[in-house]
């Protein structure tokens, strides 16, 4: 009886769109010869890419980091990538121009600054308002930062996502100052419109909530009067 060794486990093919955006994981870069390979889910083929794919000017890809990508042929069959961005900036992907990293992922740190003049402006007239309604907001405030710091690396990792609703939600309950400093020093939830909209709308709605409060509770009211 011959021995036969065990044949590898073969990759199963993928079945891709060529110009639709995918999402994966550098599995493999070598930066001395300039490509790697991502994977888009365990036991399926690798896609091949090449440095000139990714979309960076001042980055070069490293191992284990999550990225969108648009899907071509490849000359020898099966697929590769043809353009390469961080997940964090999948917004993009359809984009034909370099992704600046530099420029674009530079934190806006005057207007983040400006915000936090504002925002302490607004804590100390709440707080003259009413002391419980200053302390929650700034405790809320508080946790809004740290959710939209987990958020913003979360994306960058490919880790699990905290939900659009969460936030928006956590700004509605009065967490909004700090929201207007964490997005533009986190360069985080800059460009999605639909965000933004929701957003300044839960601004409004606080002021609203503050003004019916201000007007309408009886002035002998815990919230008003502290």
């Amino acid at each position: 009886m011959t021995y036969a060794p065990p044949r590898k486990n073969r990759r199963l093919p993928l079945k891709l769109e060529e110009g639709r955006a995918y999402q994966g994981r550098v599995i493999n870069w070598n930066d001395e010869k300039g490509y790697g390979f991502i994977q888009i889910q365990p036991g399926y083929e690798n896609l091949f890419f090449h440095i000139s794919n990714f979309a960076y000017h001042h980055r070069r890809p490293s191992a284990d980091i999550a990225v969108t990508f648009l899907a071509t042929p490849a000359q020898k069959g099966g697929w590769q990538a043809s353009r390469v961005l961080l997940r964090e900036h999948e917004h993009a992907i359809m984009e034909s121009d370099p992704y600046d990293i530099a420029d674009k992922n530079k934190p806006k740190r005057i207007e983040g600054y400006v915000y936090a003049v504002l925002d302490i402006l607004y804590f100390l007239g709440l707080t003259l308002i009413s002391l419980p309604l200053g302390i929650t907001s700034a405790i809320m405030s508080v946790l809004t930062v740290i959710l939209y710091r987990y958020d913003k690396r979360a994306a960058e990792q490919g880790g699990q996502r905290i939900p659009n609703t969460t936030l928006h939600l956590a700004s509605l309950l009065g967490g909004w100052p700090g929201a207007l400093i964490a997005r533009p020093l986190l360069r985080h939830k800059l460009n999605q419109k639909r965000f933004r909209g929701f957003f300044w709308a839960s601004i409004v709605a606080n002021f609203g909530i503050l003004y019916l409060l201000i007007a309408y509770l009886p002035p002998y009211n815990p919230l008003t009067n502290f």
